[in-house]
């Protein structure tokens, strides 16, 4: 959601099977620039200041949200697609 709405997204693997390297690389190559990986919680506080240091690159999220992501809408349509069915 946060990509989808052009925010960068600050992400770690964790100590449950729910989130692997191999699915961190898989996220990266769906959802582009706008995932930053750390390996270490304490890491998180220095990407957050990077990322507030570099406010141009808030267009590149933007524009890659929409890349990866599509416009806006789409839960909309498919809620009135599944009530339609339900009719």
């Amino acid at each position: 959601q946060c990509v989808g709405f052009g925010k960068p997204v600050i992400t770690l693997t964790g100590n449950g099977p729910q989130f692997t390297w191999a699915f961190a690389e898989a996220q990266t190559r769906l959802l582009g620039q706008s995932i930053h990986f750390v390996e270490q919680p304490s890491e998180v506080a220095k990407r957050v200041r990077e990322i507030l240091q570099q406010p141009e690159r808030g267009a590149i999220y933007q524009n890659n949200g929409r890349l990866r992501m599509g416009e806006t809408g789409a839960s909309r349509r498919i809620a009135a697609q599944i009530q339609q069915q339900l009719i």
